[in-house]
C-alpha cells in the first residue's frame, strides 16, 4: 500500500491511494501553538506531529511506500526506514487539501466546517502577523548596521579632517581658522588644491557667500604658508577627495535609514528621527 503524507495546519495526515485517512496526528488547537508548528515547518524543522505520524505508520502493516511533498519530510521518513517518494503537488495531496474542511470535521479537529473556517481565518491572520514581525525584525537589524556605519564614518571623517587641517596648513595655515566646518574645509582642499586657486570666484562656485569667499580669498593671497609642488599637493587632495566621498556615503546611508525606520517603526521615527 502506498501512503500519502499531507502536512496541514490541522495536523499530519496519512491517506491511502483513495484519499482515505489511515493515520492522523492533530496539530495543537491552540492558535499560537498551531501557527508556531507551521513556522517551524517552513524553517525546515520537523514538527513533532510528523514524528508521531511516522511512529504510528511503523506499526501499520502493508505500507510499501510513503509519498511526501517536502524534501525535508522525505529525508526524515527515509531516516526512519521508509521507502520514500518525493512528489510535490501530487493529485492525492491536492484532492485532500481541496476537501480539508470536511476532513477536519471527520477527523475531529473541528466540530463543523464553520468552526474549521473560523480557525483558518484566525490562523491566517496570526501567521501573516508573525511573518511581518519577523521581516520587520530583520529590517531593524539592517537599519542598526547602517546606523553603526554612519557612526564609523563620522569617526573616520573627523580623523581625516584633523589630519587634513594639519597637513594643508603647511600650505595655507590661515584657512584653518576661517573655515571651521570640516566638510567645507575638505571641499576647498579637494576641489581647489593650491591656494592660488582659492579665489573668490571659485569659492562662490563651491557655495560660499560672496562675503565669506572674499575673506578667504584675501587670506590666500596674503598667506604665509609654504609653496607646494603639484607632486606634494596631490596626496593631500586625494585624501580630501576620499573624505568627501565618505560624506556622500553618509548622506546616502542616512536616507536609507530614514526609509527603513519609517517602514518598520513609523511612530518612533516621527518622534525622534531615524538615527537613534
Amino acid at each position: 500500500m502506498k501512503v500519502y503524507v499531507i502536512e496541514h495546519i490541522i495536523g499530519a495526515i496519512a491517506v491511502n491511494e483513495k484519499g482515505e485517512p489511515v493515520a492522523y496526528k492533530p496539530a495543537p488547537k491552540n492558535l499560537d501553538d498551531a501557527v508556531e508548528e507551521v513556522l517551524k515547518f517552513e524553517r525546515g524543522e520537523m514538527p513533532y506531529i510528523i514524528k508521531q505520524l511516522a511512529e504510528e505508520l511503523k506499526n501499520k502493516e502493508g505500507i510499501e511506500k510513503v509519498i511526501v511533498e517536502d524534501e525535508n519530510t522525505a529525508k526524515f521518513f527515509n531516516s526512519e526506514g521508509f521507502d520514500v517518494e518525493l512528489a510535490p503537488g501530487n493529485p492525492i495531496a491536492v484532492s485532500v487539501r481541496s476537501n480539508v474542511g470536511e476532513l477536519a470535521v471527520k477527523l475531529g479537529f473541528a466540530s463543523s466546517t464553520e468552526e474549521y473556517e473560523k480557525f483558518m481565518r484566525e490562523a491566517g491572520i496570526e501567521l501573516t502577523r508573525r511573518k511581518l514581525r519577523r521581516a520587520a525584525e530583520k529590517r531593524d537589524q539592517l537599519a542598526i548596521q547602517a546606523i553603526r556605519a554612519v557612526d564609523d564614518i563620522d569617526k573616520t571623517v573627523n580623523l581625516f579632517a584633523a589630519r587634513l587641517r594639519e597637513w594643508y596648513s603647511l600650505h595655507f595655515p590661515e584657512l584653518d581658522e576661517l573655515v571651521r566646518e570640516h566638510e567645507d574645509y575638505i571641499r576647498i582642499v579637494a576641489e581647489l588644491g593650491h591656494r592660488e586657486n582659492v579665489t573668490k570666484e571659485n569659492l562662490v562656485k563651491l557655495g560660499f557667500s560672496e562675503g565669506k569667499a572674499e575673506k578667504i580669498a584675501e587670506a590666500a593671497r596674503k598667506s604665509i604658508g609654504a609653496d607646494l609642488s603639484d607632486f606634494d599637493i596631490k596626496p593631500i587632495q586625494t585624501l580630501a577627495s576620499i573624505a568627501l566621498e565618505l560624506y556622500k556615503l553618509r548622506g546616502e546611508l542616512t536616507e536609507y535609514i530614514a526609509a527603513v525606520m519609517k517602514e518598520v517603526a513609523p511612530n518612533i521615527t516621527a518622534l525622534v528621527g531615524p538615527l537613534l
